[in-house]
């Protein structure tokens, strides 16, 4: 492409989008869609981020604001809506996209003017990676195609993952916050995650997008801690139990070094973590504070109280009766039934193998703590064994070790965490006498 070339579209850019960021609600002054198409079309074959930074700020502007009409001749959506366009509209929403997540790589949001312009480019991505925002589809003859246009934006965000969406947010996760003075706000950090989950959700939480937005975002140091403040409901047990199988993993290698979070370990401490690891601990202790130990072990509360005798029986060993008396059922290769099976599903599996790995890991004493003398764990857990049989359902356990000799099978996170709890609790009690 020839150097006149270049300087005639951007020409024409200026021409019709202006030289300067468009200001709020300025929907008014917006440019006929089809032409702002045609002058995007051209713009990005020659779009430079060294010569074209201020340009993609006003674009972006541009664009969030003809979202914000209900005008179809303004809104920028009517091109994808328009046949003869719709698959180069997509390719072309694709293509902005994906050069806005380069620049946001660029941005250091410790700069305050770089930090309104990494919000900017973030609510670009939140913009097209959803519909709920679209003015335009409150009109009520377009909300038939809101089907259609979800799925679009579904097709929109496959492609930025398979183009490194979560690499992205992973740098300017750890450009914000792995620092003395987190440089990232609570909007940019909702956003991020917002984006982060939309994927994810819209794969139903498929292993794959599972395991990138743990390791790309999730393991971000202080990220949680930042996330307390903004939405302390923000827990998702899948996530856990995940990071509970990579810390396993990496902790059974034969070289390994100290960590002072997670023990021995086979992986190097990561030098983002100086700074920010009084945070990382203080986040980590959210892992067993009393609302989410409350939730992942809330199978046991409700099978418990499931299985109480009515005041009609006169059985005296508890919540032990005939229906829970059994031990574990040789169902197929030992599938666990009745009474186990709804304490082992897939909640109660989650927090127990999080809480043993936890145990042995660096912050075994405060989450020891917590399990022992903060919760109802221990006793319940007792109470399940006491309902498996005869010995605590001992023959059971035993047939399963025969089938599964390195006791891999979910029944066992259960009975480790219980050994490992009752443990840590015979010492504190030593401990306290002998003081």
């Amino acid at each position: 492409m020839t150097t006149y070339l270049f300087k005639h579209f951007r020409d024409k850019f200026d021409e019709l989008f202006g030289t300067e960021p468009m200001g709020q609600d300025q929907t008014a002054n917006l440019p006929p869609a089809i032409d702002a198409f045609h002058r995007i079309t051209e713009f990005i074959k020659i779009f430079r981020l060294k010569t074209d930074g201020k340009r993609f700020e006003i674009l972006t502007r541009y664009l969030l604001a003809s979202m914000d009409s209900d005008n179809i001749k303004l809104t920028y959506v009517s091109c994808g809506m328009n046949k003869d366009l719709t698959l180069q509209w997509i390719h072309q929403i694709k293509d902005l996209l994906f050069a806005c997540c380069g620049i946001l790589e660029e941005l250091q949001p410790e700069i305050s003017k770089e930090n309104r312009l990494l919000l900017l480019y973030l609510h670009l991505l939140l913009t097209f990676t959803g519909t709920s925002t679209w003015k335009i589809l409150r009109v009520q003859s377009f909300e038939p195609l809101k089907p259609s246009l979800n799925k679009l934006t579904d097709n929109v965000m496959g492609d930025l993952v398979s183009r490194g969406l979560y690499s992205t947010l992973k740098h300017i996760l750890v450009r914000g916050l792995c620092r003395g003075k987190a440089a990232l706000r609570g909007p940019a950090i909702t956003t991020i995650i917002t984006l982060a989950q939309r994927p994810l959700m819209a794969a139903n939480y498929s292993d794959k997008l599972l395991s990138l937005m743990t390791i790309h975002v999730l393991s971000v140091p202080a990220l949680i801690h930042h996330l307390d403040a903004l939405a302390p409901e923000f827990v998702v047990k899948r996530l856990l139990e995940k990071c509970g199988e990579y810390v396993t993993t990496k902790q059974s290698s034969n070289l390994t070094q100290w960590h002072p979070v997670l023990g021995w370990f086979s992986r190097p401490l990561d030098h983002h973590l100086n700074e920010p690891m009084a945070l990382v601990k203080s986040q980590l202790q959210l892992l067993w504070c009393g609302v989410v130990l409350k939730v992942m072990f809330s199978a046991l509360t409700s099978m418990i109280a499931e299985q109480e005798p009515s005041p009609s029986e006169s059985n005296t060993s508890g919540i032990t009766s005939s229906s829970t008396a059994s031990s574990l059922a040789s169902i197929g290769s030992y599938v666990s039934s009745n009474i186990v099976r709804r304490a082992l599903d897939r909640r109660l599996t989650s927090g127990t193998s999080t809480g043993s790995g936890g145990l042995r890991g660096g912050g075994s004493r405060k989450l020891g703590s917590r399990l022992c003398y903060k919760s109802e764990m221990v006793s319940q857990l007792w109470q399940v064994f006491q309902s498996l049989g005869p010995n605590c359902g001992l023959k059971s356990f035993l047939d399963l070790l025969s089938a599964s000799t390195k006791a891999t099978a979910p029944e066992f996170h259960m009975l480790m965490l219980f050994c490992d709890a009752t443990t840590l609790l015979v010492t504190y009690v030593f401990m306290s006498l002998s003081v």
